[in-house]
């Protein structure tokens, strides 16, 4: 399973017919703490990437693959649309996330 997924701590189960599956899902340790201010910034949404936080991920973070920690670390529910250009996101630093996850 690829190190960076949203559910490398969340159990696989195996259903009927041998269909594998994934149980709860359990925030992963990034999300599991408070961050002091120096372990965060703010980052202003670019035109290029309104409506896409795998963007985002990518510049900020080297790899799409944690767009999930973008949208879960911004409490955000519906992602249609989100962020809008201009708007201000609240990121984990990128030292802090490789840190967390290697």
């Amino acid at each position: 399973m690829d190190t960076y997924s949203r559910f490398n701590t969340t159990d696989i189960i195996t259903l009927d017919n041998n269909v594998k599956a994934y149980s709860m899902w359990r925030k992963p340790s990034l999300l599991e703490r408070e961050y002091n201010d120096d372990e965060v910034f703010y980052y202003q949404v670019q035109n290029n990437e309104a409506a896409k936080p795998h963007i985002i991920s990518n510049n900020v973070y080297g790899t799409t693959l944690l767009d999930w920690l973008i949208i879960a670390f911004n409490l955000r529910h519906d992602v249609f649309g989100w962020p809008k250009a201009g708007t201000i996101i609240k990121l984990i630093k990128p030292i802090v996330v490789s840190e967390e996850i290697f």
